[in-house]
């Protein structure tokens, strides 16, 4: 989310960002809104207030909390604050949400952008939405040569509890972009029959092969908890693979590009400055070219440029990409020196840099403008070198200085402690608290390990196999009855029957410390009846 501060001044900034986008009618999903501000001599950031959201009266937005933390920003610490918020949709339309202006404590304010929230009517209830839906295409459907794509998918389960891990086929005649990594998230949708767990992404793609295809489906790997949660035991999982549709994208060519083309497939800002307009012969002046756009930058380097009455050198350059609610953006900067070789009124021709847009199916020229430059001439001197040291004293000689080597000791006694006896010692305190971690670690790990054994041992057993181990003595006898009927209601969880049993069970042994033998022969008789074959 922060990547953008590294191209922006060091004012304060705020963004906005929704999950989802896109709700039903009574649906809620949360808001959050965060203020960045560089803290370099500025102290803490405060507000005097928790903003507001404004909105339409299709949406209804509540405060939920805030919180603060600090992180280093290109070698710099910036503060953020974090707000969040409840948002519900009331009822069926296009929403507005924002734009939010945020005044800060110093006077000065920032403002967002608005959000249009889609909300759709309430077509199905909980009961009749099938219990998971994933799906998956491309974000157009068509491209040109060169430029990212994004394939965006998504998974919707009535199981709040469920979890997906995507995995991707492999997109013939599309590649990964070095820069910008696939964006994925996870988030529950409240909704009033029950809650709704959604995994979506984007994943960025640069289209290297022309023509259409069609591109197989990507598959989800849901995980579903079964079973009732167990003190110090794993619980169960369910893994059911889930699969898209086949994609498809049709990669159409390049029209024949001038001869100066850039290679960059994309619509890109492009922004040129010194840092000067003023300078002498031999000072260095500062130029910065900053491109941003939706297209692929890696690799790109600024072409060479020579021009009459001054050298130019190549300084710096960073190239920064992300997918970030559902766009692929990209940034880099490059930074040269141009250093005057002559005094007068020096006025640099701009250099051009041709990009392709898909948008406009054309080639564009961006004009990379350099203002005229007063450039004064340099003072002259004779050479002498100006010294800030304090003056020597004169009679201060080398030669007065005695260098004759020291006598060697021979005989005596330091004043010094011997440590050579006490090092062990220090050493094994210093080594005390990780030995004490280490030994806690090793016991957690055993204990967790020696549950997870004892598990597995039973969960291999059926619940008839361990009635017919239960051995005589009264207590082993009712802890073994207790693992047989957590095994059988494991695999029947919805039976009626066994959970009435179990609870007699529970106030039977921990209530007067008996189980009647008719209680016994009742949780047999339930237990053999659902596992007879």
């Amino acid at each position: 989310m922060l990547w953008l501060l590294a191209f922006v001044a060091q004012a304060a900034q705020v963004l906005l960002q929704v999950e989802p986008e896109r709700l039903m009618e009574g649906q809620s999903g949360r808001v959050r809104l965060v203020v960045v501000e560089n803290t370099a001599g500025r102290g803490t950031l405060r507000l005097s207030q928790v903003p507001v959201l404004p909105h339409e009266d299709g949406l209804s937005v509540g405060f939920e909390g805030q919180s603060s933390e600090f992180r280093v920003v290109n070698g710099q610490i910036s503060q953020l604050l974090s707000f969040t918020y409840r948002l519900t949709a009331v009822r069926e339309g296009d929403w507005r949400l924002g734009p939010v202006d945020v005044r800060l404590d110093s006077g000065s304010k920032v403002s967002t952008k608005a959000i249009t929230i889609k909300v759709s009517p309430r077509s199905a209830t909980q009961q009749d939405r099938p219990e998971v839906v994933a799906t998956g295409a491309f974000d157009v459907e068509e491209a040109y040569e060169g430029q990212v794509v994004l394939y965006e998918y998504r998974l919707e389960s009535t199981n709040p509890e469920a979890r997906a891990e995507w995995q991707f086929p492999t997109f013939e005649g599309l590649r990964l972009p070095q820069e910008g990594q696939p964006e994925q998230r996870s988030f529950l949708i409240e909704d009033p029959e029950g809650s709704i767990f959604v995994s979506e992404g984007a994943l960025p793609l640069i289209a290297s092969g022309t023509g259409t295809r069609e591109h197989p489906p990507a598959i989800a790997k849901v995980q579903t908890p079964i079973g009732p949660q167990r003190r110090l035991l794993f619980r169960r999982v369910r893994t059911d693979p889930w699969a898209t549709r086949p994609a498809s994208l049709t990669v159409r060519p390049l029209p024949k590009p001038p001869p100066d083309f850039s290679g960059l497939v994309g619509d890109f800002d492009v922004r040129s400055k010194v840092d000067r307009t003023q300078a002498v012969v031999g000072q260095s002046i500062g130029w910065t070219v900053q491109i941003t756009g939706n297209g692929s930058l890696e690799g790109y380097t600024l072409p060479p440029y020579e021009v009459p009455g001054a050298s130019v050198y190549d300084t710096d350059a960073y190239v920064v990409a992300k997918v970030q609610d559902g766009a692929y953006t990209s940034a880099a900067t490059f930074t040269r020196a141009l250093v005057p070789t002559q005094p007068g009124q020096w006025s640099p021709p701009a250099p051009t840099l041709v990009t392709f847009s898909p948008s406009q199916a054309a080639f564009v020229t961006h004009e990379l403008s350099i203002p005229s430059i007063e450039v004064r001439p340099g003072r002259e001197g004779a050479g002498e070198v100006t010294s800030f040291a304090p003056e020597a004293s004169p009679d201060l000689e080398l030669a007065s200085i005695d260098m004759a080597p020291r006598p060697i000791l021979r005989s005596g006694r330091a004043n010094a402690w011997r440590l050579t006896g006490w090092l062990p010692l220090a050493l094994g305190i210093t080594a005390l608290p990780g030995l004490l971690l280490w030994f806690r670690e090793g016991v957690t790990g055993f204990a967790a390990w020696w549950e997870k054994r004892r598990e597995v041992v039973i969960v291999e057993r059926t619940a008839i196999e361990v009635l017919a181990s239960a051995p005589r003595e009264m207590e082993a006898r009712q802890a073994a009855y207790e693992a047989a009927l957590r095994i059988a209601i494991d695999a029947h969880p919805e039976d009626e029957e066994l959970q009435g049993l179990f609870q007699t069970f529970l106030r039977a042994r921990f209530g007067d410390g008996s189980v009647s033998r008719d209680l016994e022969d009742r949780i047999e008789r339930a237990i053999r009846n659902r596992e007879a074959p």
